[in-house]
């Protein structure tokens, strides 16, 4: 299909890492939500290791 065509692209510019951790700008629960619909919510299975 060609759909990655794109990746083998080199860029014609630079765009800098922001320095934001991932889950700093969209919690759990957000990032539930852009993913699966604006109704769902991060649901704990209990074998995630525990946060630091």
């Amino acid at each position: 299909h060609g759909w990655a065509k794109c990746l083998n692209n080199k860029p014609t510019t630079m765009q800098p890492f922001d320095d934001i951790l991932p889950g700093i700008i969209f919690d759990l629960d957000e990032q539930c939500r852009l993913a699966m619909g604006p109704h769902s919510t991060y649901c704990f299975l209990g074998d995630e290791p525990p946060m630091v």
